[in-house]
C-alpha cells in the first residue's frame, strides 16, 4: 500500500504564534533582561538563551548566554513576536515574549526529566466513531495533566507517553501531540509489546494532548473494540458521529448523555490501569451522517500504514466536530458562570482548540477537499479568533502560544510492524 503524508500542517506553527502580531506592529528596539530557573530545584541555570521570531521563519535573531542565571538582550526589534528558547536537558522550553514598546523582564522555567508517570492524570475528552463505506472510522483524543511534585518533564524510552492501538487497524490517518498550543504529527512507533506503541515527544508541566484517527474493518455492520488500558483514565466522553449508530460496551456501563448537535453521547469514569474496554459499534449510515460518496479507503488486514490525506469526508467531520466536543465539554465543565472564558484554564484550552481547527483546515486545504475562497475566508476568521484569544490570555495574566526550536516537517510515513 503506498503511503503519503499531507504537509498542510507545516506552516501552521509559523501562522499561529504570528496571530498575536495582529495588534503589534509596534516600531523602535528594546531590551530583555531575565533570568534561567529550574522549575524542579528552583535554582538559577546557566544555559544559552535564543530569542526566535516566529514571523521570519523561526530565525534565531539573537543568543546569549547567562551568568548566575541572568541574562540581558539588547536591541531587539521591537514588532513581530518572539519565543526565547532554552534547550535544557535534551528538551526545549519557550517563553513568549510580545513586544508592547517597553522593556521587558522574563523568566524561563527549564524542569529536570523523569520517566515516572506518578502525579501524571489522563483523560479522554472523546472517542468518536463515524462509518466510512466498509470501515469504521475511530478517533479518540487523550488529554495528559503533567502535575508532578516537584514539576519534571517526562521523557526518555519508557517515559513517552503510549497508546494502543487494536490490531486490525489498517490505516492510521491521523497522530498528533497537541502541546504548547502547536499541533504536531508524531508517527505512533512499536514497543515490545503487541499492539503497544509509543511517541517520541517529551510531556512537560501542564496539559499535552494526543490525538489519533484510525480505520478499522465493519463487515457486517458492526466492530467490537477491545481496547488494552495503558494507564488509570479519570474519565472517557464517547460519541457516536451518526445517530443511528448504536454503542453498548460489555466491560463497563455507559451513562447516556444528552446528544451534542446530533451526536448519541455516552460517558464513562474510572477506567484502571490493566483493564480493557470493550465497545461494541453497530449500523450507521454508510457514507457517515449527511455525506455523499467517499468510501472506505485502504486495504485488508496487515501491517498499520500511517496515511494522512485520505478519507476527506471524515476529515472534513473531524474538523468542526473536534471543535465541537472539546468546545461543549468546555462550556458544560462552567456551566452556570456568566462568562466561560472568564476561567483562564478554559481560555487555553479554547485557544487550543483554535489551534487544532485551525490545523485540520490547512489539511483540507492541502488536499483539495475545500476551495480556496473557502480556505481563505475560514483561515481569516481563525487567525482573528486566535489574535482575540491570545489577549485574553494575557489579560488574565495566561502564557501566549509557545513553540518547539523549530517547525518540524511531518515526519515520513512509516509501517510499524507487529512486535512478537
Amino acid at each position: 500500500m503506498s503511503t503519503s503524508r499531507s504537509h498542510g500542517r507545516l506552516p501552521l506553527a509559523v501562522l499561529v504564534l504570528t496571530a498575536l502580531t495582529v495588534m503589534a506592529g509596534n516600531a523602535g528596539a528594546f531590551t530583555v533582561r531575565g533570568k534561567i530557573v529550574n522549575g524542579t530545584t528552583g535554582k538559577s541555570v546557566d544555559a544559552t538563551v535564543y530569542a526566535v521570531n516566529p514571523s521570519q521563519g523561526m530565525d534565531e535573531e539573537q543568543s546569549v548566554k547567562s551568568k548566575n542565571g541572568e541574562f540581558v538582550m539588547e536591541n531587539l526589534a521591537a514588532q513581530g513576536f518572539y519565543l526565547l528558547r532554552v534547550d535544557y536537558a535534551g528538551i526545549s522550553y519557550n517563553e513568549p515574549l510580545q513586544p508592547d514598546g517597553t522593556d521587558k523582564e522574563v523568566t524561563v522555567k527549564v524542569y529536570e526529566t523523569t520517566t515516572s508517570w506518578d502525579g501524571v492524570k489522563v483523560t479522554m475528552p472523546h472517542i468518536a466513531a463515524v462509518r466510512d463505506g466498509d470501515r469504521l472510522v475511530i478517533e479518540q483524543m487523550f488529554e495528559i495533566d503533567n502535575a508532578t511534585e516537584p514539576a519534571r518533564s517526562i521523557n526518555g524510552d519508557e517515559g513517552f507517553f503510549r497508546l494502543y492501538i487494536p490490531a486490525d487497524v489498517d490505516t492510521i490517518t491521523q497522530c498528533f501531540v497537541v502541546s504548547m498550543n502547536v499541533p504536531l504529527d508524531r508517527d505512533p512507533e512499536a514497543t515490545g509489546t503487541d499492539n503497544v506503541y509509543y511517541l517520541d515527544y517529551p510531556i512537560r508541566p501542564g496539559v499535552t494532548r494526543v490525538g489519533i484517527t484510525y480505520k478499522v474493518p465493519y463487515a457486517g455492520d458492526e466492530y467490537d473494540l477491545n481496547q488494552d488500558i495503558i494507564y488509570d483514565i479519570g474519565h472517557v466522553s464517547i460519541f457516536a458521529v451518526d445517530p443511528h449508530m448504536q454503542i453498548t460496551s460489555t466491560s463497563h456501563s455507559l451513562a447516556k448523555q444528552e446528544d451534542v448537535h446530533g451526536m448519541a453521547s455516552w460517558t464513562l469514569h474510572g477506567l484502571t490501569r490493566g483493564s480493557a474496554l470493550e465497545l461494541k459499534f453497530v449500523g450507521g449510515h454508510e457514507h457517515g451522517p449527511e455525506m455523499a460518496g467517499g468510501g472506505g479507503g485502504g486495504g485488508g488486514g496487515g501491517d498499520v500504514t500511517v496515511v494522512a490525506g485520505q478519507s476527506e469526508s471524515f476529515s472534513r467531520y473531524l474538523m468542526v466536530t473536534l471543535g465541537l466536543v472539546l468546545g461543549t465539554l468546555a462550556f458544560v465543565t462552567l456551566r452556570g458562570s456568566s462568562d466561560p472564558l472568564n476561567d483562564p484554564k478554559v481560555l487555553r484550552g479554547y485557544y487550543d482548540l483554535l489551534v487544532t481547527r485551525l490545523a485540520r483546515l490547512d489539511d483540507l486545504h492541502a488536499t483539495g477537499s475545500i476551495s480556496n475562497d473557502a480556505h481563505k475566508a475560514a483561515r481569516e476568521s481563525l487567525m482573528t479568533k486566535l489574535g482575540v484569544m491570545a489577549l485574553r490570555m494575557r489579560a488574565h495574566g495566561g502564557k501566549a502560544p509557545e513553540q518547539q526550536h523549530k517547525p518540524e516537517a511531518a515526519p515520513h510515513a512509516v509501517k510499524p510492524t507487529q512486535a512478537s
